[in-house]
């Protein structure tokens, strides 16, 4: 059974007027039996990450907003999870904002 590399974005939406969200990558390696059905599990692990909390009087919501893309990397691969890193996203988006990861599917890499 092949393993896949699937960086995937989730976004934090402060749920306030003006408020900027954030964009976090994760990599989630996996295993599955073929592209279609890599990519709806790289869906379902970005859902769990989806939450509502609170930042100092805010309160936050972190969306799945997007799976970059689907990398095959082999057979002998394990699943787990490497955080990316952050940044500052380039727009604002309302708070009402819904993201449709599963209306597209990534690009292969080569």
């Amino acid at each position: 059974m092949p393993g896949y590399s699937c960086p995937i974005v989730t976004c934090d939406q402060p749920g306030c007027l003006g408020g900027s969200i954030r964009a976090r990558r994760v990599c989630i390696p996996l295993r599955s039996d073929d592209e279609q059905t890599a990519f709806q599990q790289a869906l379902e692990i970005g859902r769990l990450g989806e939450d509502i909390h609170t930042e100092g009087r805010r309160e936050v919501e972190t969306r799945l907003a997007e799976v970059v893309r689907l990398d095959c990397v082999g057979s002998d691969q394990t699943q787990f999870e490497v955080r990316l890193g952050s940044s500052k996203a380039r727009e604002r988006l309302p708070f009402e904002h819904i993201f449709k990861p599963e209306e597209r599917m990534p690009e292969p890499a080569f």
